[in-house]
């Protein structure tokens, strides 16, 4: 078994990504932006690995930007990118950051036992004696780690066992970043280093070894894939966001079953143009002004989007509703939902409030203003970066709309009452709760108004109105799909053909137009995937008169 410094990190951030990715080999689709750090490193080790005055091993001046230097596999970064590496090469030069100093090994790979059956792997940009230094390119420098974030660093300290081992008197070993900022308009090159001692180096390898052990055992186990629930998950607070967000994260949250994701993604990769255009909005096209990238967009580049969109918009995938779908015969009752953990506090929360005696909420159930300013004030997460709602049980639960942390807490307000009570009696009534119910039960449960109550949703399409609580639609397609799926029998909504998907969104239509009465539905991806697209069909041909508004898009 060989495993590297990047398996090293992903495994103390999340087990369960590590075992999926290294065990299970499920996919995942290559990220495009990676070219312009590949061809970073080309052309920084083209210009290490000359000698001293410059010249390659045949005596002819080294050339930094040879014919194809900037196409990878046969994709070729932008104009822009291409002139943003010259400048920033030419500011490692000015500035001392590259450098050719004596001793120095270039692109280096290193191999090491750690335990008997698992082997270290890795390649080192530079080692120097008693020195590792490796590139990196990042949007910002904001990203850049600290000193003391390098002293840290998983993988500097598994590479600096390398030079500790070449040298046996070294009592301390030098660690260095040299960061190449790819932001077009702040084009920035700079050195960030630290020291660590023999006595850290030794404890971080004495750590990975007992890791290692684990690590071999989880990989010798032979646990199905579609049992990852049994495998730890994230142990680090935003693990699920690091790196662009975990590839995985529709398996865990429930949204997908592991073969299902590997088909996927599979069918992904096979197709044509499948890595994100080097040019890509975020990396580049996104920085600069009054410049048309419309072009330059591929089919893929779109659907990449709209996918990371809607899972950054929601990420409460699992099924969160204690409802069945009805369609065409009686209801099917779905399996009790696991109650969420109780008596947590919320990450907002401050102890000494004397509003909401450090509960997070006020007496309405919503969460504490003085509570969320301190927050703010201290850096801290506030409400507004998590889902709230209340479960059967009249408790208020709390999700990350990214994922990560969560809870729930006993609050018996009046919202929270009436809808324990609506289902509890509707329990007795029926062995499930149908859309009929529902429906009637959202009606019930909201405060009475003045005038003529208004029946049907109201639609807003790439628009968003002012003063009111609105619902994501993407949610509501969420929900349902969960509905169906239990209806059906299947572990997923998506293991129903697309035409039997189809005709049962098609079939709900009178009963969506009830079950979603008096609530304001966004929809900020009218384009998205065709099965939300069917959904949104659905619910604009049936909106009531004036019920359905669009905006420009």
């Amino acid at each position: 078994m060989r495993i590297s410094a990047t398996q090293d990190e992903t495994y103390v951030r999340c087990k369960r990504q590590w075992w999926f990715k290294y065990c299970h080999d499920l996919p995942v689709v290559p990220r495009g932006d990676l070219d312009f750090g590949t061809v970073v490193h080309s052309v920084l080790e083209r210009y290490q690995k000359a000698d001293e005055t410059g010249r390659d091993d045949n005596g002819d001046p080294v050339e930094l930007y040879p014919e194809g230097w900037d196409e990878i596999d046969g994709r070729q970064l932008s104009p822009v990118q291409t002139t943003l590496i010259r400048k920033l090469v030419d500011k490692a030069q000015e500035g001392g950051v590259l450098e050719r100093r004596p001793g120095r090994e270039v692109e280096i790979e290193i191999g090491r036992e750690v335990v008997p059956g698992v082997d270290f792997i890795g390649y080192v940009d530079v080692l120097l004696p008693g020195e590792i230094q490796d590139h990196k390119t990042t949007k910002a420098m904001r990203w850049a780690k600290t000193p003391e974030g390098l002293r840290q660093s998983l993988q500097m300290l598994d590479y600096a066992k390398e030079a500790i081992e070449r040298d046996p008197e070294l009592e301390a070993v030098t660690l260095r970043h040299n960061v190449y900022c790819k932001d077009p308009e702040s084009p920035v090159v700079r050195k960030v280093e630290t020291t660590v001692t023999r006595a850290e180096v030794e404890a971080n390898w004495t750590r990975l070894q007992a890791q290692a052990i684990d690590m071999l055992e989880l990989a010798s186990s032979d646990l199905p894939v579609d049992d990852w629930e049994q495998v730890e998950g994230p142990s680090q607070r935003d693990a699920c966001r690091a790196f662009g967000g975990c590839p995985f994260r529709t398996v865990c949250s429930g949204f997908q079953r592991p073969e299902h994701y590997r088909d996927i993604i599979n069918g992904q990769m096979d197709a044509p143009n499948v890595i994100q255009s080097p040019g890509s909005w975020d990396d580049v096209w996104g920085s600069l002004k009054n410049t048309n990238t419309k072009g330059n967009a591929t089919v893929t580049d779109i659907f990449k989007k709209r996918l990371e969109k809607r899972r950054s918009d929601k990420r409460d995938l699992a099924p969160a509703t204690s409802t069945a779908v009805r369609i065409n015969g009686a209801p099917k009752p779905l399996a009790p939902k696991p109650e969420p953990p109780t008596g947590t506090i919320p990450p907002w929360a401050d102890a000494d409030c004397l509003a909401c005696a450090g509960s997070g909420f006020n007496s309405a159930g919503t969460p504490c203003r003085i509570c969320d300013s301190k927050a703010t004030k201290e850096g801290r997460v506030a409400s507004s970066d998590f889902v709230i709602d209340t479960d059967p049980e009249g408790n208020l639960i709390w999700e990350a709309k990214h994922g990560g942390d969560q809870g729930a807490a006993p609050a018996r307000t009046r919202v929270a009452q009436v809808r324990a009570e609506q289902r509890i009696d509707a329990g007795r009534i029926a062995p499930a709760i149908d859309l009929d119910l529902v429906a009637r039960a959202q009606v019930e449960e909201r405060p009475a108004k003045r005038g003529r109550p208004f029946r049907g949703y109201m639609l807003y399409v790439d628009c968003m109105p002012v003063g009111v609580e609105t619902t994501q639609a993407e949610r509501l397609f969420l929900e349902l799909c969960a509905e169906m799926a239990t209806y059906n029998g299947v572990g997923s909504y998506y293991d129903l053909n697309a035409f039997e998907r189809r005709e049962q969104i098609q079939a709900l239509g009178d009963r969506l137009v009830e079950r979603y009465t008096t609530q304001h539905i966004v929809v900020r991806n009218p384009s998205g995937s065709p099965d939300l697209r069917a959904f949104i069909d659905v619910l604009k041909a049936h909106a009531p008169d004036g019920g359905c508004i669009e905006g420009l898009s």
